[in-house]
């Protein structure tokens, strides 16, 4: 069915003008990138079909021919389709460049010549990488949720002696503590 109704402000985000929309059923589809079409006429159907509201991610080609990301939401309501969309455009590209950085960060942390870990504040291993793992003699998944002491209880008889006297003394200061992530850098006696 064609739309009855269609904000304004879909020529402001996207350069359609709501009246050829209105006129035109298959305007907006039309303007779907070829690989995500056909997602979201399946989508529409099972919205229409009464299977619960749809939100779905697609790109659409705005009339500046420009490729934009949206997130589209429906709902039936008294027999119509409702919904809104978004312009997720900026989210999509900061979750490339997330992605990019995480990748370049796992790269070194895995592949760093020395052992590597981040602790909880109870000392917890929250991540390690192989090096490490392999100094206390046990795989990397047995390292997650356990402290030294009970991964490799000789290398921590001598290691936390080493860190107690080093907090003591002021030589390690948490310059990075969140979301119960710790990391201490060596610093010297003042």
């Amino acid at each position: 069915a064609p739309p009855i109704y269609i904000n304004s402000q879909v020529e402001t985000l996207f350069g359609f003008p709501p009246a050829d929309l209105l006129a035109d059923g298959d305007y907006w589809m039309r303007r779907v990138v070829d690989g995500d079409r056909e997602m979201l006429i399946d989508a529409l159907a099972s919205v229409r079909a009464g299977n619960g509201p749809m939100c779905v991610e697609y790109c659409l080609v705005r009339s500046d021919g420009e490729t934009v990301w949206v997130r589209d939401t429906a709902s039936i309501q008294d027999g119509l389709i409702h919904g809104y969309i978004v312009d997720i455009t900026r989210e999509k590209r900061l979750e490339r460049e997330l992605a990019r950085e995480r990748t370049t960060l796992d790269a070194f942390f895995n592949d760093a010549s020395i052992g590597l870990a981040i602790t909880d504040s109870d000392g917890r291993y929250l991540r390690i990488n192989e090096w490490l793992a392999n100094v206390n003699g046990r795989p990397v998944d047995e390292h997650i949720g356990a402290t030294l002491a009970e991964v490799a209880p000789d290398v921590a008889a001598v290691v936390d002696p080493l860190r107690k006297q080093a907090d003591e003394r002021g030589l390690f200061d948490v310059v990075l503590a969140r979301a119960g992530e710790q990391t201490h850098k060596l610093r010297s006696e003042e």
